[in-house]
């Protein structure tokens, strides 16, 4: 039997981090070795690095942070909805119990990233790329994963209901006790990983997709 990869590697944080004062947000704004707390919401900036850092308590609601740079970072009861993160690239971070409700991470570099805990309903993933990203406990409702790809891919015990995963390349995700009800472009999922009570819901999203429809009546017509 092929071994299984490793999860996400944890980000790499000295354990006391002074913290910030008084956080703001610019172009080429740069956090290092630090702790950020603070409303930051509906801020615009460009190319923005966080590296060694904690960001805890922060809202960061509908914040645009084009092209951002996060490299060993833990986000923590963060709010980020409607925030986008376009063109982002993160490396050994980890979101825990934050809100990321229709956040936009498209066409992003994520390697070795984790979300525990998180609403990421209607969240923007579309043509994401990466390795080692998992998804535990989050809501997915009606994320779009559209064209994206990655590889070593955890989705668990996350709700990946009405998700578009059309075009899609995930080799070898591992969905277990996800709820896969109503996926789109449920035929991306070649080669994944399911549970036994996941193979109902996985045909009902498969079958239209392949055009068989499912009709117990016997005739010539």
């Amino acid at each position: 039997m092929a071994k299984t990869s490793t999860g996400p590697a944890a980000p790499r944080l000295a354990r006391d981090l002074p913290l910030l004062d008084g956080p703001s947000l610019c172009d080429e704004t740069e956090w290092s070795g630090s702790q950020v707390r603070g409303d930051l919401s509906s801020q615009l900036a460009d190319r923005v690095e966080i590296n060694s850092s904690r960001l805890v308590e922060t809202s960061l609601v509908g914040t645009e942070l084009y092209g951002v740079r996060l490299v060993d970072v833990m986000v923590e009861r963060c709010d980020l909805s409607g925030a986008s993160l376009q063109e982002a690239t993160l490396q050994r971070v980890q979101f825990t119990d934050c809100r990321l409700s229709a956040v936009t991470l498209s066409s992003s570099q994520l390697h070795h990233v984790r979300f525990v805990d998180c609403k990421m309903d209607d969240a923007n993933l579309r043509m994401a790329n990466g390795d080692h990203v998992a998804f535990q406990r989050c809501l997915l409702r009606g994320a779009d994963l559209y064209a994206s790809r990655i590889s070593s891919c955890w989705l668990l015990d996350s709700d990946l209901s009405g998700a578009e995963l059309s075009k899609a390349d995930l080799p070898g995700a591992r969905l277990h006790g996800s709820t896969i009800d109503d996926l789109r472009g449920a035929t991306s999922l070649r080669g994944a990983v399911i549970d036994s009570s996941q193979v109902l819901p996985l045909a009902r999203s498969m079958l239209p997709a392949l055009g068989v429809v499912v009709d117990d009546e016997r005739n010539f017509d």
